[in-house]
């Protein structure tokens, strides 16, 4: 018996300063935000006033690997917490 075919995966990461979309089979970025209120592709120093939050960019991550995922026909991997460098200073 044949297995069925999967579908490829996408699967979003997040750190302080915004988040990237991959699709995992091709290993491509299929999209990147920043972290500002006024601009998807800005990033700001965490806490400024223009800054989301990490729980904002998590949600918005969320969000848009699911919109992505549907769009494109994949199967959503969900989202991973990137490990931010600037936090251990």
């Amino acid at each position: 018996m044949r297995k069925p075919k999967m579908k490829p995966v996408v699967i979003g990461y997040y750190d302080r300063l915004g988040y990237r979309v991959w699709r995992m089979d091709t290993s491509e970025e299929l999209y990147t935000g920043g972290n500002c209120h006024y601009d998807s592709t800005t990033v700001f120093d965490p806490g400024s006033p223009g800054a989301y939050s990490l729980a904002q960019i998590r949600s918005g991550c969320i969000k848009t690997t699911r919109e992505i995922a549907e769009e494109e026909g994949l199967e959503y991997g969900g989202v991973e917490r990137e490990e931010d460098v600037y936090e251990r200073f």
